[in-house]
């Protein structure tokens, strides 16, 4: 004969200490993930600094808009970035962008690392919700890239403006 009783008290019990192991683990690991995260303070960089051909001397990520973002993208003075995952990159991106998805970089990543740390880059993802391409230029600074921007509009005002756009072919 089966005991169908199913004995709740146990279950709550195995869950609690699987999350307090999980908890205590996370916070003793080097690669903790934060249980509240920090907001970045993002400045805006003037038209006029836009162009400039020295390093950013603030601590904080520049932020530009939409117009400032499409006059580098035209000059072709700024390499684009694009953190979103391979999926959304082959289905859309600004031209000539590269491609370095934030959830999978690692400090030893070869396309990163492959990079003119000095030359100016423009950091973006889908827009003002997505904040992946912040992390992943933090990341940047992390690795020595001294002219990162964040472009906070980001892919999904860049389509909806018609700008130039490529796509990756299926093989």
């Amino acid at each position: 004969m089966k005991n169908n009783n199913i004995n709740y008290f146990r279950i709550v019990k195995i869950l609690f200490l699987s999350s307090l192991v999980g908890t205590l683990y996370n916070f003793s690991s080097g690669n903790g993930l934060p249980l509240i995260r920090k907001s970045e303070k993002l400045i805006a960089v003037s038209d006029s600094a836009l162009f400039s051909q020295s390093p950013q001397d603030s601590e904080q990520l520049a932020l530009i808009s939409t117009e400032q973002a499409y006059e580098l993208f035209k000059s072709g003075k700024a390499i684009f970035i694009d953190a979103r995952d391979q999926w959304d990159f082959a289905e859309g991106h600004i031209p000539g962008a590269i491609n370095i998805p934030e959830f999978s970089f690692e400090p030893n990543d070869s396309t990163a690392n492959s990079l003119d740390k000095t030359a100016q880059y423009v950091v973006y993802c889908h827009g003002l919700d997505c904040d992946v391409a912040t992390r992943l230029a933090k990341e940047l600074e992390k690795l020595g890239f001294k002219n990162l921007l964040i472009y906070a509009d980001g892919w999904d005002v860049w389509a909806q403006n018609g700008y130039a756009a490529e796509t990756e072919k299926a093989e």
